[in-house]
């Protein structure tokens, strides 16, 4: 496998946003086969990490930074270029662009919804005057002059203060009697959800962005879906089970 400095490019769909610099991309693939997947890390930039554990935290912001990001791409067809694949890893690292808004790394911080890691060189190291700017330090220093204008203006990450719900509070529905009572307090009622995943046909994880985040499993009823085989773990087919369950009866 490709490993080190590379350039791979292509279009694709971007199917889902994990973290606000992170993109899952699916291209096209013969009828009748599942259609190919990357995972595409932009580089270049940090951005403040969405927890992926249920006792863990999200650092500030990081659920706005993916929401902008997410609500931006989404859905969206957009040209990639890997650059780099972390020999150990496996990652993919590079660039994203969109159509009539250009470069979403630059677009990420110019918004002040990311950092820009520090150069691995100075941009005037070069003692020739003379000598031809490389692509890598142009980018740099267009990334460092939106940094700046984002930090001047005190946007995103450099708010003088920051907001309150910086730091998003989330409960996963997944027990019984927490389901129940979700599904009590809000029978009939339309709910504004992010779709974090499509489970598969008929089965819906979604987020619901109140002042505590609430994240379940919806299985539409009155329709099923091809199944797909969900991981052999005693603990995660039970309670997803289950919420698929009660939404299928209820909902």
């Amino acid at each position: 496998p490709l490993r080190g400095n590379v350039k791979i490019s292509g279009y694709a769909i971007v199917k889902s946003v994990p973290q606000a610099d992170t993109l899952v991309l699916v291209g096209s693939g013969p009828a009748g086969k599942a259609p190919p997947e990357k995972v595409l890390i932009l580089s270049g930039i940090v951005v403040p990490r969405i927890a992926r554990r249920k006792d863990a935290v999200d650092e500030p912001y990081a659920f706005h930074a993916k929401e902008f990001m997410r609500k931006l791409v989404i859905g969206k067809r957009v040209k990639f270029t890997v650059t780099y694949i972390h020999g150990e890893s496996g990652r993919e690292y590079g660039t994203a662009e969109l159509e009539n808004v250009g470069d979403l790394t630059e677009k990420l911080v110019a918004e002040g919804w990311a950092k820009l890691k520090p150069a691995k060189e100075p941009a005037n190291k070069s003692k020739d005057k003379d000598a031809k700017v490389k692509p890598e330090q142009e980018k740099y220093e267009i990334l460092s002059a939106k940094e700046a204008a984002a930090i001047e203006a005190k946007i995103g990450l450099h708010a003088a203060k920051p907001v309150a719900n910086a730091v998003r509070t989330v409960e996963h529905l997944t027990a019984a009697d927490q389901i129940k009572e979700f599904f009590n307090a809000n029978r009939g009622k339309k709910l504004n959800c992010i779709v974090e995943q499509v489970r598969e046909g008929s089965s819906l994880r979604l987020e619901l962005p109140e002042k505590t985040h609430k994240v379940f499993v919806l299985h539409l009823a009155g329709v099923q879906a091809p199944r797909i085989p969900v991981p052999k773990s005693g603990v995660y087919i039970c309670k997803h089970w289950l919420a698929w369950c009660l939404f299928t009866v209820f909902v």
